[in-house]
């Protein structure tokens, strides 16, 4: 936010000291200069920056959890595939159970995404 500041004024300043003048080639009155700063001032760069980059960390994280979840459902159905006929009645729930948790966790991510 300082650097920002310190943008404007140098802004504010070369506009008022150059006869309005830029130090570009291109030449703008005050009301222009004074427009595109308040734009800028009104777009919030850094907040949006900010927005962003947590925007990023919640999307790295149901990654990441998507990634586990799958891994550990991945572990689950081969267990119970490797188990007899009387020990996959016994993990069904915990199969199924599983496969529905995985469903949730695939539910929260689409509507999330399309948000």
């Amino acid at each position: 936010m300082i650097e920002n500041n310190s943008s404007n004024n140098l802004l504010e300043n070369n506009i008022s000291n150059n006869d309005n003048k830029l130090n570009s080639n291109e030449t703008f009155t005050l009301s222009e200069a004074n427009a595109f700063l308040d734009f800028w001032r009104e777009f919030d760069l850094d907040g949006r920056r900010m927005s962003l980059d947590k925007t990023c960390l919640e999307m790295r994280e149901m990654k990441t959890s998507s990634i586990s979840g799958r891994k550990r459902l991945n572990e689950l159905t081969k267990t119970f595939r490797s188990k007899s006929k009387d020990e996959q009645l016994l993990l069904m729930t915990d199969v199924l159970k599983g496969y529905q948790d995985e469903i949730d966790q695939l539910s929260r991510r689409s509507k999330y995404s399309e948000a």
